[in-house]
């Protein structure tokens, strides 16, 4: 990609190639072979003057044309990407290109495993009292988990509230609970 982007910015004189938009709509690996090896057995990479501002295109038309291409082929990619997900759903290679992906056409959007927010799958019911409830249960295992854990020095004393607690008669416990 850093490749792509190198090679369209700057100049060759050696290998005259159409400057449009987007920039993947002309280069290709074979072009970008080509370029690197003319660029590496003349100046060394990374030394080309970069391209005056000017004789890149500069044209609403060509823009819009740019834009409209570039968001069918983001498309396209989109599509063939999740079908090879859906084929190969264990290839970590393929997840880690999705989340890649999204990060760079979808920097604003909030990503969990390479998903966007509309497919994660959390097991949670939809917003409402019923999520409401899941949340408290999650998050009394959460607290739990911490006040038990061998990590916490008041561990004992937590444990030793438990056993008192427990001992308690049933309305006892309740009265507490809702007072908590």
């Amino acid at each position: 990609m850093y490749k792509l982007l190198y090679a369209d910015i700057t100049e060759c004189k050696k290998f005259d190639v159409e400057r449009t938009r987007p920039t993947i709509g002309v280069w290709n690996m074979e072009l970008l072979r080509r370029r690197e090896y003319l660029e590496l057995n003349d100046r060394g990479f990374g030394n080309w003057p970069l391209l005056v501002q000017g004789k890149l295109p500069n044209n609403k038309m060509v823009d819009m044309l740019a834009e409209r291409s570039t968001r069918s082929k983001k498309q396209s990619a989109e599509l063939t990407l999740e079908k090879a997900i859906s084929d190969y759903p264990r290839d970590s290679s393929l997840q880690s290109l999705d989340l890649e992906f999204r990060k760079l056409f979808n920097p604003q959007e909030e990503c969990y495993m390479g998903q966007l927010p509309s497919k994660w799958k959390c097991g949670l019911n939809e917003e409402g009292p019923n999520q409401t409830k899941q949340l408290q249960v999650l998050r009394n295992k959460y607290m739990a988990k911490l006040l038990l854990s061998d990590i916490n020095l008041r561990r004992s004393f937590v444990i030793s509230d438990c056993e008192k607690f427990n001992a308690l008669d049933e309305k006892e416990r309740t009265r507490l609970l809702q007072a908590a």
